[in-house]
């Protein structure tokens, strides 16, 4: 049994599918493959984008886990250091 969501869903693909049958009907072929190049283009660009965001993400995270475990490190040597000199 279908809901409300999932009809307006099949609804809304199907009226997409039409209206994209409908336009690639009325292109010639050299302006169907110019749109598929520049959809393309757009994704090759897109894809760039994300690229470059993961990398900072990255880049991010192996600071954040160095700092970690300079500052881990770094309260282990002073434990050490205080009790060799408490005693």
């Amino acid at each position: 049994m279908e809901t409300a969501s999932t009809q307006s869903q099949r609804y809304t693909i199907e009226s997409i599918s039409k209206s994209l049958t409908k336009e690639i009907n009325k292109m010639s072929q050299e302006e169907f493959q110019q749109k598929i190049l520049n959809s393309l283009e757009e994704l090759k660009t897109d894809v760039a984008k994300s690229n470059e965001k993961f990398e900072v993400y990255r880049q991010a995270t192996q600071s954040l886990v160095n700092l970690a475990f300079g500052l881990i490190a770094s309260t282990t040597i002073i434990t050490v250091v205080s009790s060799v000199f408490k005693r």
